[in-house]
């Protein structure tokens, strides 16, 4: 099942007993590998975030996560990869996307996911009058702070935004 990465936000984690871990905060993805490496939990008002492997999950719902056990939601120095992507700042939400020739398509606003591997399947851009998704396959380069898109073939899928209602 695909997924927005959006609408985890805000999701109660529980384990299969319905005991509630706490809720979704945001889903981190690696720009190398273009993969969900894991789910930041906000467990309580004053307690640090935590964050759950994709192998520890069993269901995303509309309405929940649902993971293996409550041991699930580990620190996050625990999960080298996201420590190391959190401290960086490297995230592929709100990265700045071009054209092979430079040309600023928007920034990265929402992705689309494989629930059953964490693929990115495809990237949800917003520019200031303009929304495009974009398939992942016409993604060329991730440099540290921008993506580069070949946008010839994807040129098809852009979507105006609508303009206000004058009264």
């Amino acid at each position: 099942m695909l997924f927005l990465a959006s609408t985890l936000a805000n999701l109660p984690v529980i384990t299969p007993d319905r005991e509630n871990l706490g809720l979704v905060k945001e889903a981190v993805f690696d720009p190398k590998i273009l993969k969900l490496v894991g789910i930041l939990v906000q467990r309580g008002i004053f307690q640090p975030l935590g964050v759950v492997s994709p192998l520890d999950v069993i269901k995303i719902s509309p309405r929940f996560l649902l993971v293996k056990e409550r041991e699930a939601v580990l620190p996050i120095n625990e999960i080298v990869r996201v420590e190391k992507l959190l401290k960086e700042r490297s995230r592929i939400i709100r990265m700045r996307a071009e054209t092979i020739s430079g040309k600023f398509l928007g920034r990265v606003d929402d992705i689309l996911f494989d629930e059953t591997d964490g693929r990115i399947v495809k990237f949800y851009l917003h520019a200031l009058m303009t929304e495009r998704i974009l398939p992942v396959e016409s993604l060329l380069k991730v440099e540290k702070k921008r993506l580069i898109f070949n946008i010839e073939e994807s040129e098809k899928q852009k979507i105006s935004a609508p303009l206000p209602a004058i009264e």
